[in-house]
């Protein structure tokens, strides 16, 4: 009987109430949380399953008992992915511990609110899109904190960044690297604003592309 309350126990699913808040402690409707399971001094994100909030900032989460810890992004509103070393400060993301009941009051701080980077590059020379172009977003005091987005086909991308300054470089095979200028081309966006690139790569006549 106790191997079987046991298998139980372990199937049993809790419910997590939680409101997102943003820097100013107003909820973010819309507001995406996931939980990252904890196992011992490592953290598994697994296939994380995002959950929307409502039109308050509310979510429900159903977990199994373990330990977790809530992050929440809302991308169309500038508020970056967490996940990425880039985005991963500023935001209180709590640290739960799921037992035998549900939880409520849970509260979920994001990031101070970026903004949504837009970015096309295409063949100086014929003006054509460069699919498969990499755009590397690093920050500019912590150069270790980056991503790598890569073009669709119509040589665009599209990423949340957080509310810091930031320095852009683009490659593409056969082509010049585009490197942004020390001061002069540092990017910083906030409050969601919105803000496209336009990328102009020369052919490499030698084929590198540095």
């Amino acid at each position: 009987m106790s191997g079987a309350w046991t298998l139980s126990k372990a199937q049993a699913t809790y419910r997590i109430e939680a409101s997102v808040l943003n820097q100013e402690g107003e909820s973010v409707p819309g507001a995406e949380v996931a939980a990252w399971r904890q196992r011992g001094r490592e953290s598994s994100a697994g296939e994380l399953q995002y959950v929307c909030a409502d039109d308050h900032g509310h979510v429900d989460l159903m977990l199994s008992p373990g330990v977790y810890v809530l992050r929440a992004k809302a991308e169309s509103l500038g508020y970056p992915d967490p996940s990425f070393l880039l985005s991963s400060d500023g935001g209180k993301f709590p640290r739960i511990e799921v037992t035998d009941h549900n939880l409520t009051g849970v509260r979920v701080v994001l990031g101070p609110r970026g903004g949504v980077l837009e970015a096309r590059v295409s063949d100086k020379t014929t003006g054509l899109p460069l699919r498969g172009s990499k755009l590397t977003i690093a920050d500019v005091h912590r150069p270790e904190a980056f991503v790598e987005v890569f073009t669709n086909e119509l040589g665009e991308a599209r990423f949340t960044v957080p509310n810091k300054k930031l320095r852009v470089t683009v490659s593409a095979p056969g082509y010049i690297s585009w490197k942004a200028a020390p001061e002069t081309d540092m990017i910083t966006l906030g409050n969601g604003e919105h803000r496209r690139l336009v990328f102009e790569l020369e052919p490499s006549q030698s084929g590198r592309t540095d």
